[in-house]
């Protein structure tokens, strides 16, 4: 049996509220992650450029460890937009649901 339509929305609507601040979480990481990526190459560079191979190796390390972070946060952002886009289309349902019921009973008076 379907719970009232009424529950079900603000079931969803809490539901899309964790969502969403779970994705801005994600969404600051990737950015603080860009800056790292960022400044640790300018680290990479004076290393190259001062002939430090073994220090340029190991920031070089630390570049691609931060993109790899980097890139799961970014999968993670883009799972909950996409939850996010169905929890509002069911949302949307609900909503036609309700206002259908709600012509259905003004009808009726």
């Amino acid at each position: 049996m379907m719970e009232c339509p009424r529950k079900e929305a603000e079931k969803l609507y809490h539901q899309f509220r964790s969502m969403e601040h779970k994705f801005t979480k994600a969404c600051t990481q990737v950015k603080l992650l860009n800056s790292s990526v960022s400044e640790t190459q300018v680290y990479y560079q004076r290393a190259l450029n001062s002939d430090r191979q073994n220090t340029a190796h190991n920031i070089s390390q630390r570049i691609l460890t931060f993109e790899r972070v980097r890139d799961m946060f970014f999968e993670y952002a883009d799972k909950k937009a996409e939850e996010m886009k169905e929890v509002l289309r069911l949302l949307s349902n609900l909503e036609d649901i309700m206002s259908a019921d709600e012509d259905d009973e003004a009808m009726d008076e």
